[in-house]
């Protein structure tokens, strides 16, 4: 499940991503607005059509009121949905030799909500400009592991995420072998063609400007922190990912604390320092994206 505005390149590579692993029937996507494009891209999906007539700064707040009541139902009709924003891609590492439904089928028992490891992908000083048709991952080998990416986005039960996906009323699980890739760092060009139809959204849209909820870090300064962001990961020291991640995982689980997106009973795993390195990603991940 996932809602989308414009930004085609991410819905592509989101259809690529998800139809092999659960069909078109069973992705859902909820349009916002409609766009022909975005409806001619999703033939064959389940669409859900909500209006565009006016943009506020509570946007964040009242779509996630509606994504989870919408995955209220769906996992009373399914086992478990898979979430994300559409430049969010959840996948099993191949090395586990296991599909996303057995890993997922595995776990659901268990826990009612498992958390990913973030992989926040970037376009890294030196990298060429992206290959249409090519797999993602063999373009793009750099990324930094952050914990707010580390969300709970394959749930079993009503989820009752925060604003972003990035807390679930739930204990966080976080399974060994489960990543999710964000995209939206990963093309300057693509990156810096989303902020501008933010800046779109704000002239058409100035009530945004006037509410409390207001970020203006999100809808008005993206383009320059974008670029700001990819100068400092590009200069960090790169390791491996293979080596390094049993750590990672350890210091996540051993330190949960209270959500910053949530109130209580709404936890997260931090790292008490970030990392200072990025990581690169193994060669057996270049065909997953």
């Amino acid at each position: 499940m996932t809602m989308v505005h414009r930004e085609e390149a991410y819905l592509a590579l989101w259809l690529k991503h998800y139809e092999p692993m659960f069909g078109r029937e069973n992705l859902y996507i909820l349009t916002h607005g409609g766009d022909p494009r975005i409806v001619e891209m999703a033939a064959g999906c389940r669409l859900v059509y909500l209006p565009r007539l006016s943009v506020d700064g509570r946007f964040n707040i009242n779509r996630f009121g509606l994504l989870n009541a919408y995955a209220n139902f769906l996992v009373a009709q399914y086992d478990g949905v898979v979430a994300g924003d559409v430049d969010e891609l959840v996948f099993v590492d191949p090395a586990l030799g296991i599909s996303f439904t057995d890993f997922a089928e595995e776990h659901r028992k268990s826990a009612e909500v498992l958390w990913v490891f973030g992989l926040n992908l970037f376009e890294r000083r030196g990298d060429g400009p992206l290959e249409e048709g090519k797999p993602v991952l063999a373009q793009r080998r750099h990324a930094r592991c952050e914990h707010d990416y580390c969300k709970p986005l394959v749930v079993f039960k009503n989820p009752e995420w925060t604003v972003g996906y990035h807390s679930a009323m739930a204990t966080p699980v976080l399974p060994t072998g489960l990543y999710m890739v964000h995209l939206h760092h990963f093309s300057r060009a693509l990156t810096e063609q989303i902020a501008e139809q933010r800046q779109e959204t704000l002239a058409e849209n100035p009530q945004i400007l006037d509410s409390r909820a207001f970020r203006k870090r999100w809808w008005g300064q993206r383009m320059g922190l974008s670029r700001q962001y990819l100068k400092n990961m590009s200069a960090k020291p790169v390791e491996d990912l293979d080596d390094r991640i049993d750590d990672l995982l350890a210091h996540l689980r051993s330190h949960v604390v209270q959500s910053r997106w949530g109130g209580r009973g709404y936890q997260q795993m931090v790292f008490e320092e970030k990392p200072d390195f990025t990581l690169r990603l193994p060669e057996r991940f270049a065909q997953v994206i």
